[in-house]
């Protein structure tokens, strides 16, 4: 319960100021690259978590390091992670954050796969249809996979919209045996 408040309070901080600067997208961005640094590096992790390195030194270190690659409210968060020995907040922070951003702004992302690749006019009335049944803007990623047959299968958030042939003949499949 401590970690879903301390997480609350240094998103709700964090997305203030993003909106504040209008800078969200690009906040939401470098969390996540930091994020992907620090789960996928051993030895940044080291370095955070090490005892010997004092937090001064720490924050000192990313600064000359970080300054140029990431905005200065993601590596003020990081600072203060460090300072309040919070680094493995991280991933709960990031999550919450991108969940955020996805929700004032409206934005969905779905994935459509299809057995074939659909001309840009097809793609624009799928577009069209799943955003106005939402009301919300939709961030369209087309997948092919030739295992459906044909029909089309739709990831919205998560969920699952399949009308795909393959799930059909399936679910006969099942009705029959």
């Amino acid at each position: 319960m401590q970690q879903i408040k301390k997480v609350t309070k240094y998103v709700k901080a964090l997305y203030d100021l993003s909106i504040k600067n209008n800078c969200t997208e690009e906040i939401a961005n470098h969390l996540e690259e930091i994020f992907l640094i620090y789960s996928n590096s051993s030895k940044f992790q080291l370095f955070l978590k090490s005892r010997r390195i004092g937090s001064k030194q720490k924050k000192e270190i990313l600064n000359k390091i970080l300054i140029d690659n990431i905005s200065f409210i993601v590596l003020d968060l990081l600072n203060n992670l460090i300072d309040n020995d919070d680094l493995n907040l991280l991933k709960l922070i990031t999550n919450h954050f991108r969940r955020i951003c996805e929700k004032d702004e409206k934005k969905v992302a779905v994935t459509l796969t299809t057995v074939k690749e659909l001309n840009s006019e097809e793609k624009q009335n799928i577009l069209i249809a799943i955003e106005n049944k939402l009301n919300k803007k939709i961030d369209l990623t087309h997948l092919f996979d030739k295992d459906i047959i044909g029909g089309v299968k739709l990831r919205i958030g998560n969920l699952i919209v399949d009308g795909s042939i393959s799930t059909r003949l399936n679910k006969l499949k099942k009705v029959l045996y």
